[in-house]
């Protein structure tokens, strides 16, 4: 039969612990007689001394007794339970236990928003293969973990330079805001306005003529032909014709808002041009789709309302997911794919992830290994 070296070791520490209480008792009894007859040699005169001494001595024993009987109950070091702790390993594995929940760490780990153990279904969702995200979009399967991801990337993807448009069709509104507090009809009505209108030639050489001539007798002659052409050009007076070319005062709020366009008014052209309305559609309904994408994934994730304070965190995750393929998400809308050997089915289930399992999800019949970071 047998036998490991451990179980021999704690053999023979149990038979060497059994003999000491016998050697222990035939020393103490021994000493007791010695002195019992060398009492009775010296008389008593000395017996006083002698009972004095014995029962010194039975104190000083009586308190080694207790200092040795407690060091061996509570395992100090170099006693019974320290040495069996030792030989068994429980010293090492109560160390270990001691020094994880000192440090904290297991607590720290799972208290982490991002640690496995709060993601729930979501942690097969940004653990999974990239290859798995774009086979839901080519197949148009928006279904399980990985679909809501896909629909998520999807709105993501299309969502790009939306703002863009719309913010410039914000900007052209601004303008007509500006432009309606004002007397003029429209935008060209201001900008005609502060043009001024081109010079008349009849009637600015009358008026130098009559400039040239105040004091002469041709003044009067002159005037009359002034007036003449001023009537034939649609002006009442000089005046008026002046301001005309001199064009409109400026309105700062809606010169503001023509340089913020990049007007340039020696072409009279804008460096973007306004969005038309379908391109102003097209932009609104991609944002609403990536809200309605975002709501749902959120929707879906099942620990939503359990830990709300994770959200922030988790959908920046899937966002930085998305970005970093996002140039194979744009190869892979519009491409779909037709494949035997993907057939998803719709309620297809993602396994909980217990803390260290590195597999937890099966896409397309394919095992995908998910890096789980403790």
């Amino acid at each position: 039969m047998r036998v490991t070296l451990k179980a021999s070791l704690t053999a023979i520490m149990l038979t060497s612990v059994a003999a000491v209480p016998l050697a222990t008792a035939t020393t103490m009894l021994t000493a007791d007689a010695a002195y019992a007859k060398s009492e009775k040699s010296q008389g008593k005169g000395s017996e006083k001394s002698g009972a004095a001494k014995s029962k010194s001595g039975k104190s000083a024993s009586a308190k080694s007794k207790g200092k040795s009987t407690q060091s061996a109950s509570t395992g100090g070091e170099g006693g019974l339970s320290g040495f069996l702790g030792k030989l068994t390993g429980k010293d090492k594995k109560a160390a270990r236990a001691g020094s994880s929940s000192a440090s904290g760490k297991v607590k720290v780990a799972k208290a982490d928003p991002m640690h496995p153990s709060n993601l729930g279904n979501m942690n097969g969702a940004l653990n999974s293969s990239p290859n798995a995200m774009l086979a839901h979009i080519r197949n148009g399967n928006y279904n399980g973990p990985v679909g809501h991801l896909a629909a998520f990337a999807v709105a993501r993807r299309g969502v790009e330079g939306a703002q863009d448009v719309l913010d410039l069709e914000n900007s052209y509104a601004a303008l007509d805001a500006e432009i309606a507090l004002t007397d003029y009809a429209d935008l060209q009505a201001y900008l005609d306005a502060k043009a001024g209108d081109e010079p008349n030639e009849a009637v600015d050489l009358a008026a130098a003529a009559v400039d040239l001539n105040e004091d002469s007798e041709l003044a009067e002659g002159l005037q009359e032909q002034l007036n003449l052409a001023l009537d034939n050009a649609g002006f009442k007076d000089l005046d008026t014709y002046e301001a005309a070319v001199t064009g409109a005062e400026l309105n700062s709020e809606i010169e503001s808002k023509l340089a913020e366009l990049g007007y340039d008014p020696e072409t009279k052209t804008f460096s973007v041009q306004r969005p038309d309305e379908d391109d102003v559609a097209v932009a609104t309904g991609a944002l609403e789709a990536e809200e309605t994408a975002t709501s749902s994934i959120l929707a879906y994730w099942n620990k939503s309302g359990v830990a709300p304070e994770t959200e922030a965190p988790l959908l920046h995750a899937l966002q930085d997911k998305v970005d970093a393929n996002a140039e194979a998400i744009d190869m892979a809308v519009g491409t779909p794919e037709v494949d035997e050997e993907l057939d998803l089915e719709e309620d297809e289930e993602l396994v909980d992830c217990e803390d260290g399992v590195e597999a937890c999800e099966n896409v397309d019949g394919v095992l995908d290994e998910l890096a789980v970071v403790e």
